[in-house]
């Protein structure tokens, strides 16, 4: 994640770890980036929070919620918190999450890929893509969805594999 939110990168333009990546615009020209760092590791960006990312197997691996980042470990959400640290070398110490804040990020989660359904089939959206055919995208995109359903397990570590 960026240090700020004026540092984030244009993902959709610029997103190479997402070599396989559309754009969703609603109807309030609101803004979905879903891609894929390789063929089943699914990332959701809504606008620019809240940030999902999943591994090969589904599991959410990283998250950026409400400002907060999110890593797993051990099949926990650790919000990685900065340090108070007043050197100039950036410190960061992880803070597991508790079974009920953990439950808002599976709101969270369930919600965004609602809102993308819903503005899919109910309305007017716009789709560019990268990578690979509207057709395939949209294809890829409801496959994944359906072998994922949710709740989205907690991988044991943020790694992509």
């Amino acid at each position: 994640m960026a240090k700020r939110e004026a540092d984030r990168e244009d993902l959709f333009a610029e997103g190479v770890n997402l070599p396989q990546r559309g754009r969703l615009t609603g109807p309030n020209s609101q803004q979905w980036i879903i891609g894929w760092r390789c063929e089943d590791a699914m990332s959701l960006f809504v606008e620019q929070d809240p940030v999902f990312h999943f591994n090969t197997r589904g599991e959410l691996r990283r998250a950026y919620v409400e400002g907060r980042k999110l890593a797993a470990e051990d099949g926990r959400l650790c919000e990685l918190v900065r340090s108070d640290d007043t050197s100039s070398k950036l410190s960061l110490f992880r803070q597991i999450l508790d079974p009920s804040q953990t439950n808002q990020v599976q709101v969270a989660i369930k919600q965004s890929l609602a809102e993308i359904r819903d503005h899919w089939f109910g309305e007017d959206i716009g789709l560019e893509v990268i990578g690979l055919s509207a057709d395939d995208f949209r294809d890829k995109f409801f496959k994944w969805l359906a072998a994922h359903p949710g709740p989205y397990p907690i991988a044991k570590s943020p790694a992509v594999g």
